[in-house]
């Protein structure tokens, strides 16, 4: 699941330029109604906004925090077609429509049967520019209305670099953590992760420090030319079983054994060294044109695999 912004068609509507994410139709035999039930899926990182309701019995419905209400469906396909998240916030009253939005609603992190979906207010900045986000867990469950869709409190990170956070979900029951890590101002190999737990039911800020040794600097260090010279810049997440790696594409993965833990540790993996061919691009610029890493799982043992 590619988590990078892409570029999606607009039309005029009164001089404002609006998305045109209205979801695609699924093929005739998928059922979009929940009749398909696939034990994996492709899931599409936009989440699809309809004009008219989206009901199914994948439906759950909550309250942005301006009030307006939401449902979000699971629209399911079988791989390796993809599946998606449908939006839709309908206005007060019969036939006044729904809300709008400038900007496309995202699935930012997903594991097991939760995802993480960031959603902009609806008519939010339309006429000013300005942008806010509401972010939701939505869980999905068998069965008609056991779906559900959570409102997170404001971080107090607005917005999120879609490219720092992970969702986890906790083994032998329902919880889930949400953890996000950034780097520091004071020094560059000191990081501070914002953790939201969903049994606590708020966020929480904590400095992690690195386990010795750190060996990338020794592995991949940074060359002369490059024009990124930070020790880690996150470029996407990935998640192995319960451990969160932040990846840094052009030097290394910082680990997290243990989210939860009171003081998190963070463990370094160096990355190979790139191609030949795109050696002289290292650490200039952002590494997705040369290089990306996904997980695998085989025999139900996750495993990385870099290019």
């Amino acid at each position: 699941m590619d988590d990078g912004d892409e570029p999606v068609p607009y039309v005029m509507d009164e001089g404002v330029l609006l998305p045109l994410l209205f979801p695609p139709p699924l093929p005739a035999d998928d059922d979009a109604t929940g009749g398909v039930s696939p034990s994996w899926v492709y899931l599409d990182v936009r989440a699809y906004v309809s004009p008219d309701p989206v009901s199914n019995a994948t439906t759950a419905i909550s309250t942005t925090t301006t009030g307006v209400r939401i449902h979000v469906s699971f629209c399911l396909a079988r791989p390796p077609r993809l599946s998606y998240l449908c939006v839709h916030c309908p206005r007060p009253g019969d036939g006044e429509g729904a809300y709008r939005f400038t900007v496309d609603p995202r699935v930012i992190g997903t594991h097991a049967d939760v995802a993480l979906l960031r959603v902009p207010n609806p008519n939010d900045g339309l006429h000013r520019g300005i942008k806010s986000y509401d972010y939701f867990v939505y869980t999905a469950r068998p069965g008609p209305g056991a779906s559900s869709l959570r409102l997170l409190p404001n971080p107090r990170v607005s917005p999120f670099r879609n490219e720092e956070v992970a969702i986890v979900r906790c083994s032998g029951g329902a919880r889930y953590v949400i953890a996000c890590l950034m780097p520091t101002i004071r020094r560059p190999m000191e990081f501070k992760v914002m953790r939201f737990d969903s049994d606590v039911g708020r966020w929480k800020s904590t400095a992690v420090s690195i386990s010795e040794p750190v060996e990338r600097d020794r592995v991949l260090p940074i060359p002369d030319t490059a024009s990124q010279v930070v020790f880690h810049c996150t470029t996407k997440v990935i998640t192995l079983g319960g451990t969160i790696g932040w990846v840094d594409l052009w030097r290394g993965i910082l680990l997290c054994d243990d989210v939860l833990d009171q003081h998190p540790v963070l463990r370094d993996l160096p990355l190979p060294k790139p191609a030949r061919s795109n050696r002289k691009s290292f650490c200039r610029g952002p590494p997705h044109h040369y290089r990306d890493i996904t997980v695998v799982v085989q025999d139900s043992v996750p495993t990385c695999i870099n290019n």
